[in-house]
């Protein structure tokens, strides 16, 4: 890894410890720890993305299967809470939403989404397909969370919610038709 991506990542682990001026709910705790959660993972599967070169796809496997699994266990975590979020733990989550909102438009459409060179690479290496693969699973895995993040905001809350839900439904169909057969076609057998 290279040094300015460790220090980013560190930098970024650091930034993401929970803010001791805003008191949340036990589930506004949980919610506010899932996010935090997988914005890091992000912050590794972007690392993993800059250091492919079509012989290391394992870092990024891992980093994707990392971010998943702590989905789905933030899913769980989320699913044992029985109370519902405030209009104060809204208020206290909404930078942590923003936040990981922002990280996830960066990784999906970003410098590197974007680069020529890079799908290029993803085709002659023959990684269309673990591409396509983890847009399916990011639809599944975000599906399930968003069910169960919902569930816990009070209807009159939940407006600030779906704007987001729709901003996560728009990148992972970026994500879907950018790697979609036709789109990323693998070259390598």
């Amino acid at each position: 890894m290279r040094l300015s991506t460790c220090l980013s990542l560190l930098l970024a682990i650091g930034a993401r410890a929970e803010s001791p001026e805003m008191v949340l709910s036990s589930t506004g705790q949980v919610i506010a720890r899932v996010f935090n959660l997988l914005q890091i993972r992000l912050i590794e599967v972007k690392v993993a993305l800059d250091q492919l070169d079509g012989t290391n796809i394992q870092l990024l496997d891992r980093a994707w299967d990392d971010f998943f699994t702590t989905l789905q266990h933030g899913t769980d975590e989320v699913t044992k809470q029985t109370g519902t979020l405030t209009a104060h733990d809204m208020t206290g989550l909404a930078e942590d939403i923003v936040s990981f909102t922002n990280d996830m438009e960066s990784l999906v459409e970003g410098r590197f989404a974007k680069s020529k060179a890079k799908l290029a690479e993803i085709e002659e290496n023959g990684h269309c397909s673990k591409f396509r693969a983890v847009a399916e699973r990011s639809r599944q895995t975000k599906d399930a969370f968003v069910a169960v993040f919902l569930d816990r905001i009070p209807q009159e809350l939940s407006m600030a919610a779906m704007t987001y839900r729709k901003k996560w439904d728009h990148l992972i169909d970026v994500l879907n038709w950018r790697y979609a057969a036709g789109n990323c076609t693998d070259k390598a057998a």
